[in-house]
């Protein structure tokens, strides 16, 4: 009962994680194996009516969600593929525990029977030797056959107890041994450590000595400036950083801009992991694409170093007032700058700190894009990072 609620409550963290964007193509791509009603509606009592299809038809449960898997890459929802795979690991870690009791618990039963019928026997057994009828004809050597029994069973029982002792003895034997082992290591261990520390309490002194010059750092310092909040406050908030799982080092590769005379309709941004220079990776847009659409393509050794943004309220048909982004316009370190997408006109802000480039954008957005803030970074020697603290 409880792994279910648990399953369940995964299912609805996931819808809670879901855009609108990602709802529909999620609707979109069951199309073929839930009903059409389902299908069509995008709200989340329905998006909650398809995970549940989906568990009454067998293609999900608590102990497999690889559908769900399957499904959320081809969307490129990678936030809840995520999810679904740590869910999935959790599991499996779940299930070699419960093998893990189960083989321990076999075999201390199988221990624990063997001594009851061992006792057994020895309870049951042996008192009755000691009972003989006067009536019982005696052996040519003169013996009793109930005594001649009885001897026979105290030597086979003598047999048993020293076969006992013996292995006992050769247990304590090997523990002695292996207790000797685990000392010689244990000092070769802590002399080592001395060694150590005596070249560390020598050599650490002479290490501010050295030049400047002769001091080699091979990790990088990363300096991180979040700039200003361009637009408003509606629509859902997203965050590429925690969307795509990105790392110091990662770049921003390209921009896709849907937008109007009048306002900016939606942005996608795509982003090369440093850990695989040939992956990029990107997630559907912020906002809702419509419009007109480019893709502005950086060069393999070129970031955008400033970016400019128009944002003022629109009032909607419904006479709704939203405080939106009108306008955007980027700036590379080669020199070259994108169209000014959207209205130009319109109240701007330009945005570029010394020597950072772009890391990542977060921000809000719904049909439109409702707000966006610039993450910037820049990369420097550790030996000079006190120069490359972000300013307040």
């Amino acid at each position: 009962m409880g792994e279910q609620l648990n399953f369940r409550a995964l299912l609805l963290k996931l819808q809670d994680a879901l855009s609108r964007s990602d709802r529909e193509r999620f609707h979109f791509i069951l199309g073929d194996i839930i009903p059409a009603d389902v299908r069509d509606d995008l709200s989340m009592g329905s998006t909650l009516k398809l995970l549940e299809t989906l568990i009454k038809q067998g293609n999900i449960d608590q102990q497999d969600v690889g559908f769900l898997i399957k499904v959320f890459s081809k969307i490129h929802c990678q936030s809840i593929v995520n999810m679904l795979k740590q869910h999935e690991r959790f599991q499996q870690l779940e299930d070699e525990e419960d093998s893990i009791v189960t083989t321990k618990c076999s075999s201390n039963q199988m221990i624990e029977s063997e001594n009851i019928n061992s006792t057994y026997v020895s309870k049951e057994i042996t008192p009755n030797l000691y009972y003989h009828s006067e009536s019982t004809p005696l052996l040519s050597n003169g013996l009793h056959p109930i005594v001649t029994s009885q001897s026979l069973v105290e030597s086979t029982l003598v047999e048993l107890n020293e076969s006992n002792q013996n292995k006992e003895s050769c247990s304590n034997r090997c523990y002695q041994i292996l207790k000797k082992k685990t000392s010689k290591w244990s000092v070769l261990l802590f002399i080592f450590n001395i060694i150590f520390l005596s070249f560390a309490i020598v050599l650490f002194p002479l290490r501010w000595q050295l030049p400047i010059a002769h001091v080699r750092c091979l990790d990088d310092v990363y300096a991180i400036k979040e700039g200003d909040i361009n637009g408003g406050n509606g629509g859902e908030s997203f965050d590429d950083a925690k969307g795509y799982g990105l790392t110091y080092g990662d770049r921003c590769t390209a921009v896709e801009v849907h937008w109007s005379s009048n306002l900016i309709n939606s942005v996608r941004f795509t982003y090369r992991m440093s850990s695989t220079q040939d992956k990029t990776v990107h997630y559907g847009s912020h906002g809702e694409d419509a419009g007109f659409h480019e893709e502005f393509q950086l060069l393999p050794d070129e970031e955008i170093n400033k970016v400019t943004v128009n944002a003022r309220n629109i009032t909607m048909v419904t006479n709704t007032s939203y405080f939106l982004i009108t306008g955007i316009r980027f700036h590379t370190t080669q020199g070259r700058m994108s169209q000014h997408y959207g209205a130009s006109n319109d109240p701007s802000l330009t945005e570029s700190y010394d020597g950072y480039t772009l890391f990542y954008v977060k921000g809000r957005s719904g049909r439109f894009l409702d707000g966006l803030r610039f993450v910037w970074s820049k990369t420097c020697a550790r030996v000079s990072s006190k120069e490359c603290m972000p300013s307040s």
